[in-house]
């Protein structure tokens, strides 16, 4: 009976939180912060505006991709399409 009685606290304190992934993460992280020394925090600072970076920079790469294989499909059907000449 004890263990049902927990176990539905435990289930129930799960249901109430209705935070999301991000504030759980930046939760987690506030309170990593106060242990950590500024060099650390330094070091995650650094490695976030990298993986912005990296985020942006594959975007962009996408894009151009995306635009020259459009140009060369294009290209490729023009030259395919020419009329016969007899």
């Amino acid at each position: 009976m004890v263990l049902l009685v927990q176990l539905c606290a435990v289930r129930t304190c799960w249901q109430m939180d209705s935070r999301t992934g991000r504030q759980i993460a930046m939760a987690e992280l506030l309170e990593a912060c106060k242990t950590a020394w500024v060099s650390d925090i330094m070091r995650a600072k650094l490695f976030l505006e990298r993986a912005e970076e990296v985020r942006t920079g594959c975007r962009k790469q996408r894009t151009q991709s995306r635009t020259r294989q459009n140009i060369g499909a294009k290209t490729k059907a023009a030259k395919l399409d020419q009329p016969l000449n007899w």
